[in-house]
């Protein structure tokens, strides 16, 4: 007890040195715990880009060649998207139509003998967001609601005016193949604002004007006699990793995708999207690693400083009768004590800084506020983490004592009296 009890009195007399130690210590600590609360956010922010984005996948006809190959059909597009190796996949059915009894945006008029001119689109995605336009906010509802149901769609605003519609109202659309009237009758659930275009450009047909595109579910487009028959299948597939590539190309032949046809990843944009965040961490565990190392050799030296002018008082100790154990025992309980309190004050000045380490890390690479909130609230320091600092502290009341223990257990207490002197 008397040994606990000198310690605790030897750390407020010498408190100037003792809190530049503490300060050292907290600075390790603090710098280790932040380390590791980048590094999670770095590894959640990769999983987001991965979960999210994946590396997309193009399958390009190689052949010069292109006379009597058979397009890929859209059945066997969806067979290849059903792997375990793909990440994510987009489905865009598209149909061209003709809307019936109504008026469309830059419609010429022109109609070839005994044809009928295609003069809009209907596009029906999987995609919750539609695609990339409403997901950017380029596009969005302005009136009513996004469709949710099959056979329910939403049109743009100015199309909507030109024919006197609103939420509710139903329309129907028709086949261009004048001998076979094929038809699909949607209810307009939302109207759209597109800020994505020029209103002022010129398109050479209604067919490639924007604002007459009608837009759905992909089952509604897909279920339809009308894509039956002429319509076309765009699907976007993601791997999880680029590394898979060769695995799925592999099942794709199996699958009868023909040998004109490459395979390959953008691995390229992948890479962009999730080496700057590895580069953080890697950067996070190189300066964790030299401020243990550096802070570890300053204790050392310290420790090497405090025993000598701490020479006299050992030596008087052990003069009077201490045994080396508890004189040692003495310097390792003024060293716990400061990393202890160090390491309480450490984790909780880390945890409260830990939103705002998280933040800055992901808020240059990750802009979407809900992805952010998502990813910080899934950061928490736990129990592995809590042993690995409290490890490293241990190895710190080490470097801070050991010069002093081994100095106590090598030399008589003459010895160390005698150098005094």
């Amino acid at each position: 007890m008397y040994v606990i009890k000198n310690a605790f009195k030897n750390l407020i007399r010498n408190k100037n040195r003792n809190m530049l130690l503490g300060i050292i210590i907290l600075s390790i600590i603090f710098t280790i715990a932040a380390s590791m609360i980048i590094n999670k956010t770095s590894e959640q922010a990769i999983r987001y880009y991965k979960a999210k984005f994946g590396a997309e996948v193009t399958m390009t006809n190689v052949s010069g060649n292109k006379e009597n190959q058979v397009p890929l059909s859209a059945e066997k597009l969806l067979s290849f998207s059903d792997s375990k190796y793909i990440q994510s996949k987009i489905y865009t059915a598209q149909i061209a139509v003709i809307p019936k009894d109504l008026k469309v945006l830059s419609d010429s008029g022109h109609q070839a003998e005994g044809s009928m001119a295609a003069k809009a689109y209907v596009k029906g995605s999987n995609d919750p967001s539609v695609n990339d336009a409403f997901a950017k906010g380029l596009k969005k509802i302005t009136a009513g609601a996004m469709y949710q149901n099959k056979n329910e769609c939403i049109i743009s605003n100015e199309f909507a005016m030109l024919n006197g519609l609103k939420p509710r109202d139903t329309i129907t659309v028709i086949s261009s193949i004048k001998d076979q009237p094929m038809s699909i009758t949607l209810r307009i659930t939302g109207i759209y604002e597109d800020k994505s275009i020029n209103q002022e450009n010129e398109v050479s047909s209604s067919l490639f004007q924007p604002l007459n595109d009608i837009y759905t579910g992909f089952n509604t487009v897909a279920d339809s006699e009308i894509f039956q028959a002429y319509g076309t299948l765009d699907v976007k597939m993601a791997l999880k990793d680029p590394n898979l590539l060769e695995k799925f190309k592999a099942e794709l032949r199996t699958k009868g995708l023909p040998e004109y046809y490459s395979v390959s990843v953008d691995e390229d944009t992948y890479q962009n999207m999730v080496a700057p965040i590895e580069k953080i961490a890697g950067i996070s565990n190189k300066v964790m690693l030299g401020v243990f190392g550096c802070g570890g050799l300053i204790l050392l030296l310290l420790s090497l400083m405090t025993v000598r002018e701490r020479k006299y008082e050992i030596g008087v100790l052990r003069a009077m009768g201490m045994k080396k154990s508890k004189a040692a025992l003495g310097l390792l309980t003024e060293s716990i004590a400061i990393v202890g309190l160090c390491l309480v004050m450490g984790l909780g000045i880390a945890k409260t800084a830990q939103t705002q380490l998280s933040k800055a890390v992901i808020s240059a690479h990750i802009t979407e506020k809900t992805a952010q909130k998502q990813i910080i609230r899934e950061i928490q320091l736990g129990f592995k983490d809590f042993t690995m600092i409290t490890l490293a502290s241990l190895g710190l009341v080490l470097l801070s004592s050991i010069s002093g223990v081994l100095f106590v257990t090598r030399y008589e207490p003459s010895k160390i009296l005698s150098e005094r002197n």
